[in-house]
């Protein structure tokens, strides 16, 4: 009973064949699922680039950076930060699907720039003379996540 519920819950068709329909997916919930999109804009790693309807298919890893998108009925931009990722875009006779997977994903509403910066700086500080393999990665991995939070709320 439960796979056809699931199955049910996703089959619903309200967009048409010429719409670029679009999920966001983080690694523990659904933010956005199957909904009709005008276009969407991701961080991949040799840049950011927008997807409209019809655009060829294509795979990309994402890194730190800016989801964004307009719903089809709607002139709003909808931002998320992610944090690192995965973008696919298919197109078949009858649709056109963009999915972006992601580690985690956030509003960008609910990004704090000082508490970034703080947390840069407090790692810095913490790994400051130590030439450890752990105290190099960690710094490494802090700053780019830290430095893409407060450029993305730039």
């Amino acid at each position: 009973m439960i796979r056809i519920t699931r199955f049910l819950r996703f089959a619903s068709n309200t967009y048409s064949n010429k719409d670029l329909v679009f999920s966001l997916l983080s690694s523990h919930e659904s933010l956005y699922n199957k909904v009709p999109v005008k276009n969407l804009t991701v961080p991949g790693y040799d840049g950011y680039f927008t997807v409209t309807p019809g655009h060829s298919p294509m795979l990309s890893t994402l890194k730190p950076g800016v989801v964004s998108f307009s719903l089809k009925d709607s002139n709003e931009v909808h931002k998320f930060f992610i944090s690192s990722g995965f973008f696919v875009y298919r197109q078949s006779d009858d649709s056109h699907t963009a999915d972006v997977m992601g580690v985690e994903i956030v509003p960008l509403d609910q990004l704090d720039k000082e508490r970034a910066t703080s947390v840069l700086q407090e790692v810095l500080s913490e790994t400051q003379g130590d030439s450890s393999q752990w105290a190099k990665v960690k710094t490494f991995l802090t700053q780019d996540l830290c430095s893409s939070v407060i450029k993305a709320l730039q």
